[in-house]
C-alpha cells in the first residue's frame, strides 16, 4: 500500500499542489508554517474522510474561496485508485474512488490505511473521553466499513434529534418522531459500542509485548481497571496516618496523663488534635484525589476500635469522638475536592 502522487487545491494553505511520491520512504522537509502537516493532513484525510484536527470540513477550505479538492493516486490490495474529495462551504462534500462516487465515507474504509503522528495525540492523555472516542473511531474505520457507515448513521441521527428538540415547540408533530430516532440512536450506539469494546480487546492482546519489545524489556504496557467509586486505591497512602491519629494516639496520650484531670487525651486530643488532624490530612487527600467517601469512615472505625480496647482495658467509652473525627474528615475532604475542582477550572 502507498500513495503515488497527491494533488490539492485550496486545502489549508496550498493553493494548488501536485506532488509525486517515491515507492520507498518519503521525508518532507521545510521551515515551519509551510503547510508539511497540512500536506499530512491531506492524505490521512482521503484515508478516513476525517481531519484529526478539524471538526468541520469548512475549516480545511483556504480563506476567500468556497471549494477545496483533495485527489490521491493509490496502490492498495494490488490494484491502483484514485481517491477524490471535494469539499465547499454550506454544501455537503463530496467522494470519489476511480471516478464513482461514494454513498458514504464508509465506502472508503481499508483502501488506504494511515497512521498518524501528530503533537494533538497528546490530547489523548490530557483531554476528555470525547477525544479517545474520536481516536477509537479514525483507527475503527479503516478496519471496519460497517463502523465507518453505523458511525456516520448514528451522527446523521443525533443531527435529527437536535433539531427536533430545538424546533418541536414551533412543530409540536416533531415530538411523534422522536421516540423512533431514539430507538435507531440506542440500536446503533449499540453497535459502535461492540466495535469499540473489541478493537480495545484486541489492543489489549497485541500492543503489550509490541511496548515490551520498544522498551528493551522495561515496561509494560496494560489497561488499569477505572477508579472505584470509593476510591480506595487513592486512599491507602493515608491509612497510616489515619491509624496513627485515631489508634494509636489517643493511646499515647492517655498513659501520658497524670492525675484525675485527664487533660491529654480529654481536653486536648478530642478538641484540638482530632478534629485538625483528620481535617487536614483529608483536605490534603481531597486536593491530591478529590472526594474519597472511604477516608472519613476510615477514621471513625479507628476511633471505634480505640474506644473498644479502651472499655476493655478501663472500661472508660470514649464514643463522643466518633462524629468529631468523621464530620472533620468529611468537612475536610469535600473542601479539598472543591479546591481541586477550582484549581482544574482555572486551568
Amino acid at each position: 500500500m502507498r500513495v503515488d502522487a497527491l494533488a490539492l487545491e485550496d486545502f489549508r494553505n496550498y493553493r494548488r499542489l501536485e506532488a509525486a511520491f517515491s515507492p520507498g520512504v518519503n521525508v518532507i522537509y521545510g521551515e515551519n508554517a509551510q503547510g508539511k502537516t497540512n500536506l499530512l493532513e491531506a492524505v490521512a484525510y482521503l484515508s478516513t474522510a476525517s481531519s484529526h484536527r478539524a471538526r468541520y470540513d469548512r475549516e480545511l477550505i483556504q480563506f476567500g474561496v468556497d471549494h477545496a479538492f483533495v485527489k490521491a493516486e493509490v496502490s492498495a490490495r494490488g490494484r491502483d485508485f484514485t481517491l477524490e474529495a471535494r469539499l465547499g462551504r454550506g454544501v455537503r462534500r463530496q467522494l470519489y474512488s476511480n471516478g464513482v462516487r461514494l454513498k458514504s465515507a464508509g465506502e472508503l474504509s481499508g483502501v488506504l490505511n494511515t497512521v498518524l503522528f501528530c503533537p494533538e495525540d497528546l490530547y489523548l492523555i490530557r483531554e476528555g473521553a470525547a477525544t479517545r472516542r474520536r481516536f477509537l473511531d479514525g483507527c475503527i474505520c479503516q478496519l471496519r466499513p460497517k463502523y465507518a457507515e453505523a458511525l456516520a448513521e448514528y451522527r446523521r441521527l443525533y443531527e435529527h434529534k437536535v433539531r427536533i428538540l430545538r424546533d418541536w415547540e414551533e412543530h409540536p408533530s416533531l415530538l411523534d418522531t422522536l421516540d423512533e430516532f431514539n430507538l435507531r440512536m440506542a440500536q446503533t450506539g449499540a453497535l459502535l459500542i461492540h466495535y469499540r469494546a473489541h478493537f480495545v480487546k484486541r489492543l489489549r492482546e497485541v500492543t503489550p509485548p509490541i511496548h515490551l519489545d520498544f522498551s528493551g524489556g522495561r515496561e509494560k504496557l496494560g489497561l488499569a481497571p477505572g477508579p472505584s467509586p470509593l476510591k480506595w486505591r487513592e486512599t491507602l497512602p493515608y491509612l497510616l496516618f489515619a491509624a496513627l491519629l485515631c489508634l494509636l494516639l489517643p493511646f499515647v496520650l492517655r498513659l501520658c496523663d497524670a492525675g484525675d484531670v485527664p487533660v491529654l487525651s480529654g481536653l486536648l486530643y478530642p478538641y484540638l488534635l482530632l478534629p485538625v488532624g483528620t481535617f487536614c490530612s483529608a483536605l490534603s487527600l481531597g486536593k491530591r484525589q478529590g472526594f474519597c467517601p472511604l477516608y472519613p469512615v476510615v477514621c471513625a472505625g479507628f476511633l471505634l476500635c480505640f474506644a473498644l480496647l479502651a472499655r476493655l482495658v478501663s472500661n472508660v467509652a470514649d464514643a463522643d469522638m466518633f462524629p468529631v473525627a468523621f464530620a472533620a474528615a468529611l468537612a475536610g475532604n469535600l473542601a479539598g475536592a472543591a479546591l481541586r475542582r477550582r484549581g482544574g477550572a482555572g486551568e
